[in-house]
């Protein structure tokens, strides 16, 4: 046996030995494509025995170069570090052995980055054995929907000095950017405003006309949608006839 003996080798083996279905790696996905606006679940997990158990639980993302803690569990005490994550961010209870995936609801842009899952597990004897996975998250934008104009309905008529106030009003991902049009009588089509409203504080005649707005952002698909018109008449001041009617003077 050489210079070593029988006991030494044994002692040795002992000591180096781990039980053979402690895991080597989490069970995960390298990337996900997920939209804006919807929720996600990160698979996380490893395969339960009742040779270890979890010790330590941590998930992280990073953005650029910069590493943001998430969430954190020793024990039966666990922390969501950031503000934006609280009431967003769940990880299956302790209780659910080998599942440490990360649920994420209504993402937003803000979420997108490479996200870290680590797991200290323990075994009967005390020892640790670090775990990690690394997942990268992708948001797409959703394209806008056809806009609908709001607080009115076509045709409508409102009298001269009276207030005209109107809102466009789309589904899909920030930033959307708003345009306002009035179809003139030569066919000309003025831009009235770039944003999601469009007010006019006292109507005159000349406000009379055909109103759309459309509405678009930077989906993968620009694609620039447009309302259905709504008909604006302004009335003017009204006037007695010889018979003694009253008439309105039109826009």
């Amino acid at each position: 046996m050489g210079r070593y003996g029988i006991g030494y080798i044994l002692d040795s083996l002992a000591s180096s030995w781990h039980p053979l279905s402690m895991p080597k790696k989490l069970i995960s996905i390298k990337e996900i494509t997920v939209l804006w606006g919807s929720d996600l679940t990160i698979p996380c997990s490893y395969q339960p025995t009742s040779s270890y158990s979890e010790n330590r639980l941590k998930w992280t993302i990073m953005q650029s170069t910069r590493e943001k803690s998430i969430f954190s569990r020793h024990g039966d005490e666990s922390i969501i570090s950031l503000l934006e994550y609280r009431g967003r961010a769940s990880v299956p209870d302790i209780s659910t052995v080998g599942n440490v995936s990360l649920t994420l609801t209504k993402v937003t842009f803000e979420d997108r980055g490479d996200y870290i899952c680590e797991v200290d597990l323990r075994s009967e004897d005390g020892q640790i054995t670090p775990l990690s996975a690394h997942t990268k998250i992708i948001i797409l934008r959703v394209p806008v929907s056809k806009p609908v104009i709001t607080n009115v309905m076509s045709p409508h008529t409102i009298f001269d000095g009276e207030a005209l106030r109107m809102y466009c009003t789309t589904s899909g991902s920030p930033p959307v950017k708003y345009r306002w049009y009035k179809k003139k009588s030569d066919g000309f089509e003025q831009v009235m405003e770039l944003t999601g409203s469009l007010s006019i504080r006292h109507a005159t005649l000349s406000d009379s006309g055909e109103y759309y707005c459309t509405a678009e952002n930077k989906a993968p698909e620009v694609i620039n949608r447009k309302s259905d018109p709504v008909l604006v008449t302004v009335l003017g001041k009204n006037v007695l006839t010889d018979n003694g009617d009253k008439t309105w003077a039109l826009g």
